[in-house]
């Protein structure tokens, strides 16, 4: 099992905050390596993601399934590749600060699926990738709600 966690204040409310991350279609796109998505049903979507992980790239096929919607400050969910190669978790968290001052959490833990010599290998190759695509996951995202938060008040 390989995991990440990235943390970030923003000068944002929880509440825009919430508006956003709330809206898979807003923020998908902003996901390092996002090829597409499906929204199937309110608590499951289908991705394809590019994934570098140094020697190997590879598209991946996801089935994501939300666990909880926590509204304002929480979002966890479950996720599988659709060839079997690994499954995993994750979640947004957020803690508000002040009015305008958001506190954020990205968490990801993937596990692969392959057993023997390929499982450790990939393994030892995921415990380097999972928590710097975890960072980026979560700047990416923090990035564009402050992006869309600095084109909403430039519009008062």
């Amino acid at each position: 099992m390989a995991s990440g966690k990235h943390t970030m204040d923003l000068q944002v409310s929880i509440h825009k905050m919430w508006t956003y991350i709330s809206d898979i279609n807003r923020w998908a796109p902003t996901i390092p390596g996002y090829v597409s998505h499906e929204i199937v049903n309110e608590k499951q979507s289908k991705w394809a993601i590019k994934g570098d992980l140094g020697l190997m790239k590879k598209t991946a096929n996801l089935q994501v399934d939300i666990k909880q919607w926590e509204e304002p400050k929480k979002v966890s969910f479950d996720f599988k590749s659709l060839s079997g190669d690994f499954v995993g978790n994750g979640s947004y968290e957020a803690v508000a600060l002040g009015d305008n001052h958001t506190h954020i959490t990205g968490y990801l833990v993937i596990e692969p699926e392959a057993r023997g010599p390929m499982a450790a290998m990939q393994k030892t190759i995921l415990k380097k990738f999972v928590p710097n695509i975890t960072k980026e996951i979560t700047i990416a995202v923090a990035e564009q709600i402050v992006e869309i938060e600095k084109g909403s008040n430039s519009r008062v």
